[in-house]
């Protein structure tokens, strides 16, 4: 049998054909499998995140359930502490000569960035009493303040304003004295003496390089009562240092809070002239 040359040429276009066809289908085949795979892959990956999903939220659900036990705990704590706050407070006066005081517990996190120093105080009838402030140099302790031969010099121009001295008089009966000032890390330098909750005296620093340094006070814990021969007693001493970068800081002055039994003819405390 003889083939026409038009013939050959077909029947290699065909082969040819075919060829492609079965290639074409070769690779379809794999990229199909290639592509099951993928699914079955990515139902496996469906699989686990639902488990580490189911997980996750048990987890966030313990720290919820936690973080209501540990609220529950604060809030008994609080409510507690404002108990025995409140007990703190009370004072039952001995008699009409004798001035009584104790220091009052306060929280931190009732004034945030601020420490407080709360006094509850009882003047007497026969005595009198006199609140006093004044601004000096380090190294004076509260005896001091306390001492007529020894009574250290008083600035009157200083880091905080107003400097002072002053004083006023106390009325007889019940008083609450809180002492408020920043702490340490705080710019703004505040100090605020109230008296029954009214502000009696504030001042601020002169520059964001003094800071309070820390306190001293006296803290009686029980009620402190002292006879009409008795000295009344130093209250609050705050430190204030200068803070010199790549030098240490040093305490450069002390502001002092105390009480007298007489009047050292100092100003008012700026609120008193304020409110007269």
């Amino acid at each position: 049998m003889k083939f026409s040359i038009r013939m050959l040429l077909a029947v290699t276009l065909l082969i040819a054909l075919v060829i492609v066809l079965v290639r074409a289908y070769s690779s379809l085949a794999y990229e199909d499998a290639k592509l099951q795979q993928t699914i079955a892959q990515t139902e496996t990956l469906k699989a686990r995140l639902s488990v580490y999903s189911l997980s996750f939220e048990q987890v966030q659900q313990y720290q919820a359930d936690e973080l209501k036990v540990a609220s529950a705990i604060h809030d008994r704590a609080v409510s507690h502490f404002r108990d025995l706050q409140e007990q703190y407070r009370v004072i039952k006066p001995k008699d009409d000569d004798t001035f009584s005081c104790r220091l009052v517990p306060e929280l931190d996190s009732d004034d945030p960035g601020y420490s407080r120093v709360t006094y509850r105080l009882h003047v007497p009838k026969n005595r009198k009493v006199w609140l006093k402030s004044c601004v000096t140099r380090p190294g004076v302790y509260g005896y001091h303040l306390r001492s007529t031969k020894d009574f250290p010099e008083v600035l009157r121009v200083a880091s905080i304003s107003p400097a002072g001295p002053f004083e006023t008089q106390l009325e007889p009966g019940f008083h609450t004295l809180t002492l408020r000032y920043s702490r340490s890390d705080q710019a703004d330098g505040l100090v605020s003496l109230l008296l029954d909750e009214a502000i009696l005296y504030q001042a601020s620093l002169s520059s964001e390089s003094f800071r309070y340094s820390g306190a001293s006070y006296t803290s009686p814990r029980t009620q402190y009562d002292l006879g009409k021969d008795q000295l009344l007693p130093w209250l609050v001493s705050l430190r204030l240092k200068k803070e010199v970068p790549g030098q240490t800081s040093e305490d450069v002055e002390s502001t002092h809070f105390w009480l007298d039994d007489k009047s050292s003819a100092y100003e008012p405390f700026p609120s008193s002239v304020d409110s007269e």
